[in-house]
């Protein structure tokens, strides 16, 4: 979030998390003294408007990205108080491993409701906001969605997420060609492996040591690697930029080794 921190822009960020509320809304609020903190050390200006909006955000309970109703309901406030925002960034997602076998209706629904539609939903929410950006200034309305290589490639075990990162990442297109008119660019980041807490406590050490050597640059890329790239995707500078999706992979998409996830 730091990253965004000095972008001439009013930067929505919809913070959500499944597991614990009360910690995600004490982690809003440290992103915002971070930028806060950041911006006075290099001198630059956070807008007024980023700041009054992160702490809105703050006050509302986390939301659940697998509730669609939810992040409906808390939608028109954020309208009222924005009715331009130039950049939409879809990040929440999970995964379920095992095989095909061991999937059920019920999973199968919570990884497309959480990687994909809740996507969608926000997405078609903002779209009046951000066109009403776009309209002042071209270029100026981004959103990015968080994808995967696995919308690339596919490997054993998470057919759930591999479905819907393939999904996302064919969603990020046929936005990107509806929303084009409105001056709405809409592309998607998809990492490699991310030295996040979802890695850190989802492979045993072994498995670890053999994701990061399966990247060509020899280790597992940080949250920070990706932001920088989400940054770019959301400024002036990628003002021609819509429809892609960039993989930011150390190099892991032309490599063909990803090890399996089941053994």
């Amino acid at each position: 979030m730091a990253v965004l921190a000095t972008m001439p822009a009013l930067v929505v960020i919809l913070y959500t998390q499944s597991v614990d509320r009360e910690r995600a809304r004490e982690q809003v609020l440290t992103d915002i003294q971070q930028i806060t903190r950041l911006a006075a050390s290099q001198q630059a200006t956070v807008f007024d408007g980023v700041r009054r909006l992160l702490l809105t955000l703050a006050q509302f309970p986390a939301l659940r990205a697998s509730d669609p109703a939810g992040c409906r309901a808390v939608l028109p406030s954020i309208l009222r108080d924005h009715p331009e925002i130039h950049a939409l960034v879809n990040c929440a997602g999970i995964v379920r491993v095992g095989p095909v076998s061991a999937f059920d209706g019920a999973d199968w629904d919570e990884v497309v409701e959480v990687n994909l539609r809740a996507a969608f939903e926000l997405s078609r929410a903002l779209e009046p906001a951000l066109a009403a950006a776009a309209r002042r200034t071209l270029g100026a309305a981004s959103i990015v969605n968080i994808s995967s290589v696995m919308g690339l490639l596919a490997t054993p075990g998470i057919i759930s997420y591999v479905a819907t990162k393939g999904g996302l990442d064919h969603m990020t297109r046929g936005l990107a060609v509806e929303f084009g008119p409105l001056g709405i660019r809409v592309n998607a980041v998809a990492p490699g492996f991310i030295r996040t807490p979802m890695f850190e406590t989802g492979h045993p050490p072994a498995r670890k040591e053999a994701l990061a050597k399966a990247h060509p640059l020899g280790r597992v890329g940080s949250p920070e690697e990706i932001a920088a790239v989400v940054a770019f995707l959301c400024s002036g500078e990628a003002s021609f930029v819509t429809g892609a999706v960039i993989p930011v992979d150390g190099g892991l998409t032309s490599n063909l080794a990803i090890p399996s996830l089941l053994e």
